[in-house]
């Protein structure tokens, strides 16, 4: 569809990327890790942004890919202004 996905923790996600990659729209990568932000996972041409990215410029749908703390960061997001505009999933509520 013509949404926006976002992955948070995409370290996580890489693999994940090459087999959908012909099937996802626009994805944008989101880490709380600012070592990473402005990188890229090699040899994909997506740039890591911060949260604060995120926050000024939601996606449609967000896919926290951390299974043991998916939840927690699913709560951080709580009392921010994207919560009325996208959809945040965690990977163990797919799984």
């Amino acid at each position: 569809s013509n949404k926006t996905l976002g992955i948070f923790c995409p370290g996580r996600f890489i693999n994940y990327h090459y087999l959908l990659s012909d099937s996802i729209g626009k994805i944008r990568y989101f880490d709380d890790n600012d070592q990473i932000h402005g990188k890229y996972y090699p040899p994909i041409d997506i740039k890591v942004e911060s949260r604060d990215n995120l926050q000024e410029n939601p996606v449609d749908v967000l896919l926290i890919m951390s299974r043991s703390f998916g939840k927690e960061i699913k709560l951080s997001f709580k009392d921010n202004k994207m919560n009325n505009t996208t959809d945040i999933i965690t990977i163990n509520e797919i799984l």
